[in-house]
């Protein structure tokens, strides 16, 4: 799974780098699925920015409504 090794390498080299996620639509339907979101969390968390692209606004409320709910330090 990508996603998770993604995930893990943010989580190993936490602090060493600033990192963006870039993501657009057809990536964010498969990572907004209920068995995905953790692996997206653990990404975003790491993220010093998230930009979603050629999404529908449906989507992006999904995507501002899961950082807001899980990272509160978010802004």
């Amino acid at each position: 799974d990508k996603l998770a090794a993604a995930a893990d390498a943010f989580h190993a080299k936490q602090g060493q780098d600033r990192y963006a996620l870039v993501i657009d639509g057809e990536a964010l339907e498969v990572a907004l699925k209920p068995d995905m979101k953790h692996d997206l969390l653990g990404l975003a968390q790491h993220c010093v920015a998230v930009i979603c692209c050629r999404v529908s606004p449906a989507q992006k409320a999904e995507m501002v409504m899961l950082i807001r709910d899980h990272l509160p330090e978010a802004r």
